[in-house]
């Protein structure tokens, strides 16, 4: 039941890209804590801990992306049904990025069109 859960969310996270053509948009952190409900303050902590382990900036303010958004989101559901964080990212980590690899992988084969074409 919960790897389905996590399919299916997983391709929902695909169509909205889709929808809403995000992949090149970037967010703050308080924009990701108003969309994903994880505040700054839990994003800092867990970037302290390494569970978020999204690419920084050398220099200047955190930037978010689509998938990071999908990884937040993703992170928080797990763990408010009660999978630890560790467990959870690993989770978040695999069901969000390699889904969103496979799509652009299928895309630049041909096997799927981009939302632009």
């Amino acid at each position: 039941m919960g790897k389905d859960l996590l399919l299916d969310y997983r391709h929902w996270l695909q169509d909205a890209q889709k929808r809403l053509q995000l992949e090149f948009r970037t967010f703050t952190a308080s924009e990701l804590g108003s969309i994903t409900e994880v505040s700054p303050t839990t994003q800092r902590d867990w970037r302290r801990r390494g569970i978020e382990r999204t690419e920084r900036p050398s220099a200047g303010w955190n930037r978010y992306t689509f998938p990071d958004l999908a990884f937040f989101s993703t992170l928080r559901l797990l763990i408010n049904v009660g999978v630890s964080a560790s467990s959870a990212a690993q989770l978040a980590d695999y069901s969000v990025f390699a889904g969103f690899q496979i799509a652009d992988d299928a895309t630049r084969r041909g096997q799927i069109r981009s939302s632009g074409s």
